[in-house]
C-alpha cells in the first residue's frame, strides 16, 4: 500500500514585522491616557486597574511582535504568553475598566460591591500568571530546550485513520448522551436552565462524560486530519462536530462544551500551517459571541434582562470579580480561611460520581459549595459558579491566589512546551487552553476533574488505536511474507 508523502508540522520562521507593535503600543498608551481620566473620578482606587491595563498590555504587545505582514494567525499567536494571559488579564480587567468608563454596574455587579482588595487580587492573578509562564519558559531554555511547538513527522498513515474514527465515534457516542440527558432532564424549552443543580444522578455523571467526551474527540479528530491532511477539520468532519453540538447548545443550552472544540480547531488550524487572517478570526470569534448570546438569552427566557449586547458579553466574563466580591466580604471576617479544606475535598471528589454514591461520599466542602453556603444560597435552581482565584483565597488570602495563578501559568507553559510531539502529552496543550474559559471560573474539583478524564479518555484511545494498528500492520506483513514464500 502506497505511502502519502509525510507532513511537518511546527511554526516556520517568520520575518519579523514591528508595524503591528508600534500601532498597538500607540493604541495602548492613547487607551491609558483615557482610562486614567476615567478611572480617577471611579469609586475604587485607580491604581490597581492602571496597574491591570499595563499587565493587560503585554500579551497583547506579545501577539503583536509574532504577527506577520499577511496578519495570518500561527501557533505563536496561542502560545500561552499572547492568547491565555490575554484571557486571564481580560477576565480580572474589563469588568473594572467597564463600570470605570461607564459608571454603570454590570448585571448584579453593583460598583460598590468593588473593593481595592478585589482589584488588588485581580493584579495578583495576573502578574502571578505571567510571571509563572515567563519562569517555565526560562527555565526551559536554560535546560536547553527550545520552547513551543516542536517540528515532527506524522505517523503512519494506518494510525491516524484509526484515530480520526475513534475521534469521530468519541463525538456521536457524546451527541447520544446528550440527546439521553435531554429527553431525562428536559430542555431549555420545556423545563428551567439550572435546575437541580444540587441534585447529582447518574444521569448527570453520564451528562459531564459527554463533556469530556466532545473535549476529547475534537482534539482527536484534528490532530488526526491535520498530521495526515493538513487540515484540521475538512467540510465533512465540521458538519459531524456541528451536528453533535447542536444538543448541548439548542437543547440544553449548555454553551461550554463548544469552547473547547473551537479553541482546539484554531490551535490545530494554525499548527498545520493553514493561512488563517485575523478578519477570520474575528468574524469567527464574533458569531460564537453572538450564538452564546442569544442562547444565553433564549435559556433565560422572560427572565433576561433588557442589556446591551457589549453588557451581555462582559457580564458572562465577569463572574471571578463578583464572586472575589463575596469572598472578600466573608473571609475571614466572618469565616476563617479553610486551609485547603477545598482542595483536599476536590482530591477525595475525582472519583466517578456513581462510585462515590455507592461508597456513600457526599461532599459539601468543595468550592463551589462552600460559597453556597457563605453567600447564603438555599434554591436549588441558581448558582454562581466559582473561580481559581477565588478559592485560592478562600483558602489561603492573598498568598494562595498568587501561588495558584503562579502554578497556571506554569503548567499551561510546561504543556506548550510539549505541543506538536507525539503521544497523549502532545495533546494536553490545546485541552488546557480549550478548558481555560471554562476551568478559570470553576472551583478545584470541575479543573482538575475535567482535565483528568478527558486525558485518561484521549490516552486510552491513543494506546487502543496504537495497538490496533500495530496488529493490522503485523498482519499485512504476514500476508506480504507468505505471498512472497509462494
Amino acid at each position: 500500500m502506497p505511502q502519502a508523502p509525510k507532513r511537518t508540522l511546527g511554526v516556520p520562521r517568520e520575518p519579523a514585522n514591528h508595524r503591528p507593535m508600534m500601532f498597538a503600543a500607540v493604541a495602548l498608551l492613547a487607551g491609558m491616557g483615557v482610562i486614567t481620566v476615567m478611572v480617577a473620578q471611579s469609586p475604587f482606587s485607580s491604581v490597581p486597574v492602571l496597574i491591570l491595563c499595563l499587565l493587560m498590555a503585554l500579551p497583547i504587545l506579545t501577539t503583536a511582535m509574532t504577527t506577520n505582514e499577511s496578519r495570518d494567525l500561527s501557533p505563536r499567536h496561542l502560545r500561552p504568553g499572547a492568547a491565555a494571559a490575554l484571557y486571564v488579564s481580560a477576565v480580572m480587567t474589563v469588568p473594572f475598566l467597564y463600570m470605570a468608563v461607564t459608571g454603570d454596574s454590570i448585571g448584579s455587579i453593583q460598583v460598590t460591591l468593588i473593593t481595592p482588595m478585589n482589584a488588588w487580587i485581580s493584579v495578583l492573578t495576573v502578574g502571578m500568571f505571567i510571571f509563572g509562564l515567563f519562569t517555565m519558559g526560562g527555565l526551559t531554555r536554560f535546560l536547553g530546550a527550545e520552547p513551543g511547538p516542536k517540528r515532527v513527522v506524522s505517523d503512519s498513515d494506518q494510525f491516524l485513520v484509526l484515530l480520526g474514527w475513534a475521534g469521530r465515534l468519541l463525538l456521536l457516542c457524546a451527541a447520544g448522551i446528550k440527546l439521553l440527558a435531554a429527553r431525562g432532564s428536559g430542555t431549555i424549552f420545556n423545563s428551567q436552565y439550572g435546575a437541580n443543580q444540587l441534585s447529582f444522578t447518574s444521569l448527570t455523571s453520564l451528562s459531564t462524560l459527554g463533556d469530556f467526551m466532545i473535549a476529547g474527540g475534537a482534539i482527536l479528530l484534528f490532530s488526526s486530519n491535520v498530521r495526515s491532511k493538513g487540515n484540521p477539520a475538512p467540510l465533512p468532519d465540521l458538519l459531524l462536530l456541528a451536528v453533535c453540538l447542536a444538543p448541548s447548545l439548542l437543547l440544553l443550552g449548555s454553551r461550554g462544551e463548544a469552547i473547547a472544540p473551537a479553541i482546539a480547531y484554531v490551535w490545530y488550524r494554525t499548527l498545520g500551517r493553514q493561512r488563517t487572517s485575523a478578519s477570520i478570526v474575528a468574524a469567527t470569534l464574533g458569531g460564537l459571541l453572538g450564538l452564546f448570546v442569544f442562547i444565553g438569552r433564549l435559556r433565560s427566557g422572560s427572565n433576561t434582562p433588557d442589556t446591551g449586547f457589549v453588557e451581555t458579553v462582559v457580564w458572562n466574563i465577569s463572574s471571578p470579580v463578583l464572586i472575589n466580591s463575596y469572598i472578600i466580604d466573608a473571609v475571614p471576617s466572618f469565616y476563617e480561611f479553610f486551609a485547603g479544606s477545598t482542595y483536599v475535598a476536590a482530591l477525595f471528589g475525582q472519583l466517578p460520581g456513581p462510585l462515590l454514591r455507592l461508597l456513600g461520599y457526599e461532599s459539601t466542602e468543595t468550592g463551589a459549595l462552600v460559597f453556597r453556603e457563605i453567600i447564603g444560597l438555599t434554591n436549588p435552581d441558581q448558582g454562581y459558579g466559582f473561580s481559581l482565584p477565588s478559592e485560592a483565597f478562600l483558602n489561603f488570602g492573598l498568598a494562595g491566589v498568587a501561588l495558584a495563578a503562579f502554578a497556571l501559568g506554569a503548567a499551561m507553559q510546561w504543556a506548550y512546551n510539549r505541543a506538536g510531539r507525539l503521544g497523549a502529552r502532545s495533546l494536553l496543550y490545546p485541552l488546557l487552553l480549550g478548558f481555560l474559559p471554562y476551568g478559570f471560573r470553576s472551583d478545584a474539583l470541575g479543573q482538575t476533574k475535567t482535565v483528568l478524564y478527558t486525558m485518561l479518555i484521549l490516552a486510552c484511545a491513543l494506546v487502543l488505536t496504537r495497538s490496533i494498528a500495530r496488529a493490522l500492520s503485523w498482519r499485512s506483513r504476514a500476508r506480504a511474507r507468505a505471498k512472497t514464500s509462494r
